[in-house]
This record gives C-alpha cells, sequence and structure tokens, in this order.
C-alpha cells in the first residue's frame, strides 16, 4: 500500500488529522493498536481552549449539539496566601476562555461525523524503516500482515510513542513521579477554579450549570494516600474549603493515572514528524496538553495544503515548519510544567506568593502574553486561525486538477 500519510495513533488528534487529510484528497492510512476507535471508558474532561474551538469549527468538527459548558472566568489561588487570580474572558475580547466537554461525548461525536480513510485498529506496527522518498512500515494485522508506503509519517501514538522509539529521538523527562485522580462532583456549581497547595493542585472544572469533575495532581505517594476515602474527604476538606460542601468530598474517584512531563528534543528524520502527547506529554493543571496538539495538526494541515498547492513534495520544508512550532511550544511546555510545580515552591517563598497573586490579579497585562498563547491566540497564526476553512482548502486544491 502507497500513501501520502501513514498516521500511527487513533486518539483524539489522530482522528482529527485521518479526517482532514481524507476530505482533502490526500491518500492517508490509519492505524490503532486497540480494538476499536471508541473510548467509552475514558472518564476525562476535555477543556479547549478558545483558540482551538476556532481551529474546530473551521474543520467542521465542531457543533453546537455538542454538550458542551464555556468557561468564562477561571480563579486561581493558594491555600495559606491571600490574594488571588481570576481571569476573565472579557479581558481578552472573546466570549469564553474555552469550552469543556467529556472525551468520551467528543470521540463519539467525531466518529458519527468523520469520514475516515483506510483504518486498520489492532494494528501492531513492526518496524519503521528510512527511505530517501518513502518510509516502509510493517505492519502485524489480525488479517494479515500489512506493508505500507508512506510519504510522511506521523506518531499521534501518544505519551510512550512507538514512532518516537523507531526514530530513536531524544527525550527529556522533567516530571515522573507524579499522578493524578478524577472524581466526579455534583451540585458544586458553574464555576471554574484552581486551588494549589503542598498537597498537590485541586482543578475544578464544570460540565454544567451544577455537575464537574475535580482532578487532584500530587506526587505519586500523595494520589496514593488520597485513595483512602476518608484521608481523601479531609484533605480536600482542608484545601478546597467553602468551595466544596463535606458530602462533596466523599465523592469516590473513577480514575487514577500517573503524570508526566516529557518533551522530544533534536531533529527528526526527514520526512517523520510526531503531534500531540508523542511530540510533548504535559501534566493536566493547565489543560493545555490537547489544546497545544490540536495547534500541532492545524499547523501541519497548513503545510500539507500549501506543498500540495505549490506542487511540491510534502517532506518540502516539513522540518522547518515544525521548527517555527517550537517557541509555543516550549513556552506551553514550561508553562504547564511551573503550573504543576507551584505548590512545592509557593510555600518557599511565602509573602511573595501573596503579593504575586495580587499583582497578577490588579495588572493582567503581566501575563498577558502568557494566558493568550494558553488560549491559543499567539503568532506564528496557521492558516485556520487566518480565515481559511476545510471548505476554501478543499475548493484551492480541486482547482489544481
Amino acid at each position: 500500500m502507497k500513501v501520502d500519510v501513514c498516521l500511527v495513533g487513533g486518539g483524539l488528534c489522530g482522528l482529527m488529522l485521518a479526517h482532514t487529510l481524507n476530505a482533502l484528497g490526500f491518500s492517508c492510512v490509519l492505524l490503532e493498536s486497540k480494538p476499536e476507535l471508541h473510548r467509552k471508558t475514558d472518564q476525562r474532561a476535555l477543556v479547549l481552549s478558545y483558540g482551538s474551538c476556532q481551529i474546530l469549527k473551521q474543520l467542521g468538527l465542531y457543533s453546537r449539539e455538542l454538550n458542551t459548558w464555556p468557561i468564562e472566568t477561571l480563579n486561581y489561588s493558594f491555600k495559606g496566601f491571600w490574594g488571588a487570580v481570576e481571569l476573565k474572558a472579557s479581558n481578552y475580547h472573546i466570549p469564553y476562555l474555552g469550552q469543556v466537554m467529556s472525551a468520551h461525548d467528543w470521540m463519539e461525536h467525531c466518529l458519527s461525523v468523520m469520514d475516515l480513510p483506510h483504518t486498520y485498529c489492532s494494528a501492531c506496527p513492526q518496524q519503521l524503516s528510512l527511505g530517501e522518498h518513502t518510509h516502509h512500515l510493517s505492519v502485524t494485522h489480525e488479517k494479515g500482515p500489512i506493508d505500507i508506503n508512506a510519504t510522511l509519517v506521523v506518531g499521534v501514538d501518544g505519551t510512550h510513542s512507538w514512532v518516537r522509539s523507531q526514530c530513536q529521538a531524544t527525550l527529556q523527562t522533567d516530571l515522573n513521579d507524579a499522578a493524578a485522580l478524577i472524581i466526579p462532583i455534583e451540585g458544586a456549581g458553574p464555576n471554574t477554579w484552581i486551588r494549589n497547595s503542598a498537597l498537590g493542585s485541586l482543578a475544578y472544572v464544570p460540565i454544567s450549570a451544577s455537575n464537574g469533575t475535580l482532578i487532584w495532581t500530587s506526587t505519586s505517594n500523595t494520589i496514593e494516600r488520597l485513595r483512602n476515602h476518608r484521608t481523601r474527604a479531609r484533605m480536600m476538606q482542608s484545601i478546597a474549603g467553602h468551595r466544596l460542601t463535606p458530602d462533596q468530598t466523599r465523592s469516590p474517584y473513577t480514575a487514577c493515572y500517573p503524570v508526566t512531563a516529557q518533551i522530544t528534543t533534536g531533529r527528526l528524520p526527514e520526512g517523520v514528524i510526531l503531534i500531540g502527547n508523542a511530540a510533548q506529554t504535559l501534566p493536566p493543571v493547565a489543560a493545555q496538553g490537547f489544546n497545544l496538539g490540536i495547534r500541532d495538526c492545524a499547523h501541519f494541515l497548513s503545510h500539507c495544503v500549501q506543498r500540495r498547492l505549490e506542487g511540491n513534495s510534502l517532506r518540502m520544508g516539513l522540518n522547518q515548519v515544525m521548527q517555527a512550532r517550537k517557541p509555543d511550544i516550549d513556552q506551553t511546555y514550561a508553562f504547564s510544567l511551573a503550573a504543576f510545580q507551584s505548590h512545592r515552591w509557593a510555600h518557599r517563598i511565602g509573602p511573595l506568593t501573596s503579593l504575586g497573586l495580587s499583582l497578577i490579579h490588579h495588572h493582567p497585562t503581566l501575563t498577558r502574553s502568557r494566558i493568550q498563547s494558553a488560549l491559543g491566540l499567539m503568532p506564528p497564526y496557521h492558516d485556520l486561525l487566518k480565515g481559511q476553512t476545510l471548505a476554501s482548502w478543499k475548493k484551492a486544491l480541486e482547482g489544481l486538477s
């Protein structure tokens, strides 16, 4: 099988790329190691930034039919310190900071509206052989072996990326002893807040006017202690205070998973690209992982369209395009890591923490560029934030034939 693009990984970003490339007329194949694309047990609440929502709208993947909840304000504070930071969408002249939805619901919606290319589930890539013009993948599948020759190989296969390991890419790991608890909360209201303490970070994300999800991130040892419901209720009440009632602090957790922070460094082979968690995995505190992956996808899609319109190989300029992504990736990675580790240094600098919170609250321009980056609104802009849409791309490409 010979294709323009081989996508390894059928998660959220993989589906987004598969649908768009197929709609634009690129020949591609999607490989997924799991038996099916559905994520029926995914308990995560996806927080899509304003910029990510705009990208998905331009690609026809964001619908009003989705059960979403807007984040118009976000309150950020530290236990034991006065002062708090309140971010408002109106300060950035946008209707909302982001939208919250269930990862399961978004996946189901995408699968219902997407037109996917050749897709192989339960596919296990065995070897990636790099070539001058195409790369060869040997894949085992229940229906027999599959041989694929692809101009581009795109690794969207998550934190433990097979594509990254095949390329022997250098991986920088900055966090490997952390974990998170996912706790559904009923009746906690419509407001988003993050509360830091010496015991980690509590982030409440509403999914409706009354209910939401609490994400508790901390060290692995602390999270292990929190598996005990009495210990968890006591600590949660101590940190959250008036934000949660005693009954709400006794809510059972539904998922516990390890948290890491890692980023791929160095140059990848020509014709290979890593996107989303395969390229960089972020702690969930600042809700930036999926949003950064969406921006990766947008820039990659812009590249593919431009090369096809120019009549050039899809490989031409790919490394330069992704190099241009580096400032956004590096800044977002550093921001997410600092947000996770803030509970460690806040208590060391004492009153300076309160002073810093007060300054940021009263002088939002101090962090405006950082927040705009997190919202996906910082240049360099890709075509999807310059007015291009899936329809306009299709029309331009059809004009070539």
